[in-house]
This record gives structure tokens, sequence and C-alpha cells, in this order.
């Protein structure tokens, strides 16, 4: 039964400070009386949710809820509010606290909420976790696709923390297999990647270096090298240039790019002492950053294509580019060129 809350005319306070005392002190009362059911008619009858100054009140209502364990009363309350910004942290704020108390039905009651709030609802709940054992034990019960590419990830992230780099790509893999998620692999290892190269991206790179080729070898060589030149340039661009022959190129010529643009200085010395096939991309990353840069220093392009090899050069499609960029030396020519000479590079 629904308890009419005393009469009070809340309109006729114009104090804002006073009429948001009331509205709490008739919260209050009802959550003392167990009286869920009519303080939330009493919200939805005299607050709008279409006005922000009143939001307050709902967040308020569900917080002093959630102090007491009310979970499910506090679930009526979340179901009742609209898509938008206050749902969104009721929402977030229910799955925090149900995961403090029991991390198994906060994950059992994602399940059943919108597939759109369920990524929000999981990072409330894996705020929680502190153990790998519960990670696992959570998937063990997941039987959405969602819950569980976010438990997956969470787990290779935490076994990236402490430091089991490779030990933890691996296990995500497996496991992402076990539970049907084979589509969702790559994507782990990719993020995986990421979260490594922050913490370590030399160690990374030795772990790329003894995978297979594909694509997991490739987006590893691309996540280690952008770590890496950024920390120490140096050793970076050396491990680029004693990659296999058919990732090289594509190596060097992003970490060339990378180190150019903060010292040119130091990556041209770099350059001026590789041998041809590293030179070259090394060289095709130079010229791109003189006609990309602010400046367009196309002369300085055009004295760079003659450092180039003759096995680069000699390309037809590359030899009629430079001959467009020479008689029209401006941005659109500058980058097609760019384009022919690392396509050039790529075939060797």
């Amino acid at each position: 039964m629904v308890v009419k809350p005393p009469s009070v005319q809340l309109d006729a306070i114009s104090d804002p400070h006073l009429r948001n005392e009331e509205i709490k002190r008739i919260l209050d009362d009802f959550t003392k009386e167990g009286e869920v059911v009519s303080a939330l008619a009493f919200l939805l009858e005299n607050l709008s949710l279409s006005r922000e100054e009143d939001e307050w009140a709902f967040e308020y209502f569900a917080a002093q809820l959630l102090k007491t364990g009310k979970f499910q009363e506090a679930m009526a309350v979340w179901e009742q509010l609209p898509e938008g910004r206050l749902r969104r942290a009721i929402g977030a704020r229910l799955s925090f606290d149900m995961a403090k108390a029991d991390p198994r039905s906060a994950v059992k009651w994602i399940h059943q909420i919108p597939e759109n709030e369920k990524v929000r609802a999981m990072g409330s709940v894996l705020l929680q976790l502190n153990e790998i054992s519960e990670v696992e034990e959570l998937l063990s019960i997941a039987t959405d696709d969602v819950i569980k590419d976010e438990l997956l990830q969470f787990l290779v992230n935490s076994q990236i923390m402490k430091d089991n780099f490779a030990e933890s790509i691996k296990s995500a893999q497996q496991k992402a297999v076990e539970l049907g998620r084979e589509d969702k692999a790559k994507t782990l290892v990719k993020r995986g990647f990421y979260t490594w190269s922050y913490q370590d991206p030399a160690s990374l790179a030795e772990y790329v270096n003894e995978l297979p080729p594909g694509t997991d070898k490739e987006t590893g060589i691309k996540i280690a090298l952008q770590k890496w030149m950024a920390k120490d340039p140096p050793k970076a661009v050396e491990w680029a240039s004693n990659l296999e022959s058919e990732y090289r190129a594509t190596a060097v010529n992003e970490a060339v790019h990378a180190w150019f643009d903060n010292d040119s200085e130091a990556a041209s010395n770099w350059v001026a002492e590789q041998p041809a096939d590293t030179r070259d991309p090394g060289v095709v990353a130079m010229i791109d950053s003189f006609i990309s840069n602010e400046t367009k220093d196309f002369d300085a392009a055009l004295a760079l294509v003659d450092v180039l090899s003759d096995s680069v050069t000699g390309d037809p499609k590359v030899a009629a580019r430079i001959d467009a960029f020479r008689k029209q030396e401006e941005i659109h020519s500058g980058k097609a060129l760019v384009v022919a000479l690392t396509e050039s590079l790529a075939e060797k």
C-alpha cells in the first residue's frame, strides 16, 4: 500500500535549500519506515526528471537504499528512470555497490539490463575485483557476449599488471575460444599489447619477435614501436631495422618518421649510416616529413630523392612521380610521390 507523505506544498517553499532539505526529510522518513514504493511515488509526483535541479533527489534516494543493502528497491528506482545521465549514474552506483557485496549477483543483474548499459555497469563491477580467480568465477556464469568480453579483457589486463605479459595473452586467447568468443580473440590481443607497451615496450618487442608471421605480429610491431620510440628512439629504431624483411621497411619508415619529427639531426645521422635496405625506408620517411610539415620544404625533399637506391627510383611508377614532383613542387604531387615510394619498398 502506498502511504501518502505529509501534506507539503513544495512549490510554496521559495528557498531552494529549504526545499531540498524538506525533500530529504520526507525521503528519509519513508526510507526508515521501509516505504520505498511511497517514496518513489512521491518523487515521481512532485519532482520532474526533466529538470536537472531535481535529479539529485533520485540519486540521494537510491544512495540511501544502497547504504542499507536494499538492492532490489534501488533497482526499482533505476527502472523508472528514462535514458540519460541520471539513469547511467545510478546504474553505475548500483552495480558497484552490488559487486562489493556479491559480484555474482551484480553480474546476474547486468545480464538483464539493456545492451547499451552493460559495458558501463560491468566497469563498476570490475573495480571491485582483486583476484584472477574472481574473474574466472564470473566467466563461468556469464552467458552474455558483452559481459564475457569485458571479463576477458579485464583478465588480460589484470595479469599484465602483475607482469605476466606473455601468459596473459595466451590465457586470454584460450579462454576466448573456450567461451565461444574466437572472433574477440584478436581484439583482446591488441588491447593486451597496448597495456603491455605502456609498461615495457622493449619486452613486448622481444615477445613479438617470436610470433609467427600474421596479423598479431604486425599489430604487435606497430604498438611496441609506437611506445618504444617515445621512450628510447635509438634502441627502438635499431630493433625495427633488424626485423624480418617483410616487416622491416614499414617499421623503419614509421620509426624514422616519428624520430625525425622530434630530433631531425639524430634521425638523419642514423639513416645515413644504414645499408640500402634500411636506409631507403628511412629516407622516404624524411621525404614525407619535409612534404608534410608546416614549412613544406620541397627542395629538401627533392634533395633526399637523390639519396635513394636505384632499385627504388628505377621503378617506372616512382620515376614518373619524381618527374611530376620536380615539375610541380606542391603537396599533391609530393604526397603522390611518397605513396609510390612506399608501395615500391613494400614490393621488395
